[in-house]
């Protein structure tokens, strides 16, 4: 294992925030950590603006980074993707679901 792998796995998740996370943000970031080894399912209700975008990009990231793992992010409109291009140009191909039909739509 390479040095600079071994400092990436040692990093904490939020050394992978693109902008200094609000306080909710950072507990929630940290909790994800903490938690990440006993459960493979995590859900984030929040109330509008309290950033949960930021939250998915960091985990994205993080992820990747530290754990090898790809991620999508599937957004229900084409405003909330475009708000990802926008402020996360890093996220590279993202859709709406309206791109695609749910298989058991007509059950």
């Amino acid at each position: 294992m390479t040095a600079i792998r071994k400092q990436v796995e040692k990093a904490s998740i939020l050394s992978f925030c693109p902008t200094t996370p609000r306080p909710l943000q950072r507990d929630l970031l940290l909790s994800i950590e903490a938690d990440y080894a006993s459960t493979d399912v995590f859900v984030c209700q929040l109330p509008t603006g309290t950033g949960k975008t930021f939250i998915a990009v960091t985990l994205a990231k993080w992820l990747h980074k530290v754990h090898g793992y790809s991620s999508a992010v599937l957004t229900p409109t084409n405003i909330l993707r475009d708000q990802y291009i926008q402020d996360y140009p890093m996220m590279h191909t993202l859709s709406n679901a309206g791109m695609y039909t749910c298989s058991n739509a007509d059950e």
